[in-house]
């Protein structure tokens, strides 16, 4: 009597494991979908069929919408409440410059090996969003704003030297104006 229901079991066992298997690796394509259409453009329904899938599935399908924007607005507005220039500096570098979040859905469908299985599968979804992109060390160059906001005076000083004295103004542009 023991025998049927263990055996029972251990069936269930492979068959939901079989389904966490699956349902981990859309959920890992979801987010690399997500990923990379922030910052590379996105992957073709058939790469990600070869690449997660092993080209196991009958059916792979993305879906696409606009992901959310809060931080980078909420940045600038509140960089704005400090100063009209800092907003307007955070416009520059955050708003125009960074892209908008992406929100992805993808969905695959898996063919069991077994027909007695196929009767509990279907496409398994799932959604993932990503706001805006990383943060990259010197992608964006603060150089100009910073020498619009605090340097301007300076130039202004050093453009009514005398003539000899334009060697000592280069040496001091180049100081404040290399990356330290």
């Amino acid at each position: 009597m023991a025998i049927p229901l263990l055996a029972t079991v251990i069936v269930a066992t492979f068959f939901f494991g079989w389904a966490m298997k699956s349902q981990q690796r859309v959920k890992i394509a979801d987010r690399f979908s997500a990923w990379r259409a922030v910052d590379r453009g996105a992957p073709s329904d058939e790469t990600l069929n070869v690449v997660f899938f092993e080209d196991r599935t009958s059916s792979v399908s993305q879906g696409w919408g606009a992901g959310p924007s809060e931080t980078r607005e909420d940045l600038a507005a509140e960089t704005g409440a400090v100063s009209r220039d800092a907003g307007d500096l955070a416009q520059r570098l955050v708003i125009d410059r960074w892209p908008q979040g992406v929100s992805v859905r993808v969905a695959a469908e898996f063919v069991p090996a077994m027909d007695a299985w196929r009767q509990f599968t279907g496409p398994i979804r799932d959604r993932h969003t990503r706001e805006g992109r990383e943060w990259r060390r010197r992608e964006a160059s603060n150089l100009p704003e910073l020498r619009d906001q605090f340097y301007s005076d300076m130039d202004e000083m050093f453009e009514n030297f005398p003539a000899p004295a334009d060697r000592l103004a280069d040496l001091f542009r180049q100081l404040y104006l290399s990356r330290w």
